[in-house]
């Protein structure tokens, strides 16, 4: 065996696991995302929560099988099943590119989104039991008070009947949680800014992580590549010294 092609077996071997560390990941991720989403299954609509949980789980699914196809087929120099990664290994990276594309020009729509059902969330405090519930998990959580900011909360029927913002506005609780005069201990910061600083942050990662996937991603069709062309062509015997393959 050529020193390329066992060093293309051993990257196919590497990445075929680095693709399984990367399924686990995703399934981990999406069934985390999924369990939290009743936490604000009202206030974001289902196709920016559930959904996308749904399909980080299918690719990391998807994702194990290509990496056991990696594994197998750099072990085996089996041309079949290096074909067969090298084609799943054009989708995912097609799929990658196609979602970085998709998130941009749907950025907006997500704020908008977003925005939209925290407000919602806000003006149906007091009517809507799972809204409330939801909002004040995030109010706790995120540490933020109303939509835009606290003022928010001075149109709504709740402040109007009890003259104060809800307890989870409170940096610590019991607060007086009064706008007039206004309590020192309220979070002032909106929960729309909040939560768009959060998806910046993650995105930075997810970003960073991408690219580097992808970069591993072409080494591994290089390799696949590599070991398709120098797989160990059929044997042959040699007749009246000419070659017949058998």
């Amino acid at each position: 065996m050529g020193f390329c092609s066992f060093t293309s077996k051993c990257l196919l071997i590497i990445l075929g696991l680095i693709f399984w560390a990367a399924a686990a990941g995703f399934i981990t991720i999406g069934s985390w995302v999924f369990a939290s989403y009743r936490d604000y299954g009202h206030i974001a609509e289902h196709t920016y929560t559930a959904i996308p949980a749904l399909v980080m789980i299918g690719i990391g699914v998807f994702m194990f099988f290509v990496g056991l196809t990696g594994c197998v087929g750099g072990c085996k120099e089996n041309k079949c099943l290096l074909a067969t990664f090298l084609v799943l290994i054009l989708v995912v990276l097609t799929a990658e590119v196609a979602a970085g594309i998709l998130g941009y020009v749907y950025k907006s729509d997500v704020e908008n989104a977003l925005k939209a059902g925290i407000q919602k969330a806000v003006e149906n405090y007091e009517n809507d039991t799972s809204l409330k519930n939801e909002l004040n998990f995030m109010q706790e959580h995120v540490h933020c008070c109303g939509c835009n900011n606290m003022t928010d909360w001075l149109t709504t029927e709740f402040y109007k009947k009890s003259l104060t913002v809800p307890q989870s506005c409170c940096k610590t609780t019991p607060c007086n949680a009064t706008l007039v005069p206004l309590d020192p201990d309220l979070y002032t910061t909106g929960c729309f800014d909040k939560m768009e600083s959060l998806f910046k942050q993650y995105l930075v990662v997810i970003i960073v992580v991408a690219a580097s996937f992808a970069v591993i991603q072409i080494i591994g069709i290089i390799a696949s590549c590599v070991l398709m062309c120098r797989s160990k062509e059929s044997p042959y015997i040699s007749l009246d010294g000419r070659g017949y393959r058998v």
